[in-house]
């Protein structure tokens, strides 16, 4: 009797994550923000600084364009809409954000590219400081949402062991007995929601880290003290406080 093996090869394809990839292509910019700017000079060439931003971001086309100068605009997909504008050419570069961490992101790549290549360049950042309590403006709607999951989910649990320790908890107030019959919903959407909770937390972190960094101050261990109190004392007002809290 013959027998027959086959063999079966797999391949698995890598794609690296591009900083800004929660980003998508859009026709519109809104001039009216508050709005952080880097402006990058130098000898590089269009396929050069195309390349820079193809690193960075998704939906780019892979050639650069025959154009002279080209423009393109994005929306975060994530965070609740900041936006960018990457307008850029032979020479030339100039990005425009609402969201400062998304200029430092850039910049970073941009200054380690052309250190790398040995490209000289000049940056020059101009940082809109209104641009910030903008942003946690726009953070705040899904941080609140987030945060009072989290809540809900820490009482449900608190009463789920009430219940396995205790015979009658039929003292428990109907809200009460809603929430703990609710506890295996609340706690598979709070499982789902929580890579989107540990995001915007860092989101907000980097944007902290940042504002400071602009400001040549090294703001990385108040930026941990932030992501605890994130965790357990968020409200809008608590954190412009912190933002504006000197150190």
């Amino acid at each position: 009797m013959a027998v027959w093996f086959r063999s079966l090869q797999l391949f698995m394809q890598t794609y690296p994550v591009k900083p800004l990839s929660l980003h998508e292509r859009v026709h519109n910019f809104d001039e009216s923000r508050p709005l952080n700017s880097l402006t990058v000079t130098g000898s590089f060439t269009m396929g050069e600084t195309h390349g820079w931003l193809n690193m960075c971001l998704s939906e780019i086309p892979q050639r650069p364009p025959t154009d002279d100068v080209v423009t393109f605009n994005f929306a975060s997909t994530y965070n609740g809409g900041t936006q960018l504008q990457a307008t850029y050419g032979k020479g030339r570069a100039v990005y425009r954000s609402d969201n400062l961490s998304t200029i430092a992101i850039i910049k970073d790549l941009i200054s380690k590219e052309a250190t790398k290549k040995q490209i000289k360049i000049n940056v020059n950042i101009e940082v809109n400081d209104d641009s910030i309590i903008h942003c946690l403006k726009i953070f705040h709607p899904k941080m609140e949402y987030l945060f009072n999951l989290r809540r809900k989910l820490e009482l449900a649990e608190a009463l789920k062991e009430l219940e396995a320790n205790q015979n009658d908890i039929s003292y428990l107030n109907d809200e009460l007995k809603t929430i703990l019959r609710s506890y295996e919903k609340v706690y598979d959407e709070f499982s789902r929601e929580s890579f989107r909770n540990d995001k915007l937390f860092g989101m907000t972190t980097d944007l902290f880290i940042d504002k400071h960094k602009m400001s040549g101050r090294n703001a990385r261990e108040r930026g941990k003290a932030l992501l605890q109190y994130l965790q357990s004392n968020y409200s809008f007002e608590n954190l412009v406080a912190f933002f504006n809290e000197p150190f």
